[in-house]
């Protein structure tokens, strides 16, 4: 399992990346709504104050309901009854897109990508709570149908909705690379994340 202090440390960090790395979002595009002059969001708002790592170690844990999914997380995660705010994604707004384009496309409109799919996975559980483990596998999934090792890839972009998913998948690294907690935090959501 994982505990409290694990939990609070990879919360502060994820604040502390993504608020060192705000001003390097170049890939943020501002929204405007119709008939509207001001972009109605123009960066994530979440990150606007950067809380100390005190300030996270003194939350109260989450209160989950009994009859919750969330109770019956796999044993190698952390019990419920760790989870604060500062675990977990906040509620707002939130959306992402991705263009694709044909070989012919690119050739053709002088596009220059950034970015070539290799493979695409998907898994799922019957227990819904697993989704927090759900990198663990899809992604050395995705990375051997794709011809690729673990260790060729040199960034992880691992969804936050609760701290565990990414702490999770850096256990797995550790444990399958031989690298150090440092070494593998490098290697997942290095510029913060949803936290």
């Amino acid at each position: 399992g994982m505990t409290r202090e694990e939990l609070d440390q990879y919360a502060f960090e994820s604040y502390k990346f993504a608020s060192e790395h705000r001003k390097d979002w170049t890939r943020i595009v501002p929204i405007y709504l119709p008939g509207k002059s001001e972009p109605a969001v123009l960066l994530d708002e979440d990150i606007e104050t950067l809380p100390s790592l005190e300030a996270i170690k003194r939350q109260r844990p989450l209160k989950f309901e009994r009859e919750s999914q969330l109770l019956r997380l796999p044993e190698t995660l952390p019990p419920c009854e760790l989870l604060t705010a500062s675990h977990s994604s906040k509620l707002g707004d939130g959306a992402a897109f991705v263009m694709l384009a044909s070989f012919k496309a690119v050739r053709e409109h002088n596009l220059k990508p950034i970015a070539k799919i290799l493979s695409i996975e998907s898994w799922s559980e019957d227990d819904p709570a697993d989704f927090v483990i759900a990198p663990n596998t899809a992604i050395p999934m995705a990375l051997k149908s794709a011809g690729v090792k673990l260790e060729d890839i040199g960034v992880f972009l691992v969804n936050e909705a609760f701290a565990p998913s990414p702490l999770s998948f850096m256990n797995l690294l550790m444990r399958d690379l031989g690298i150090s907690r440092d070494e593998a935090r490098k290697l997942v959501n290095p510029w913060g994340g949803a936290i």
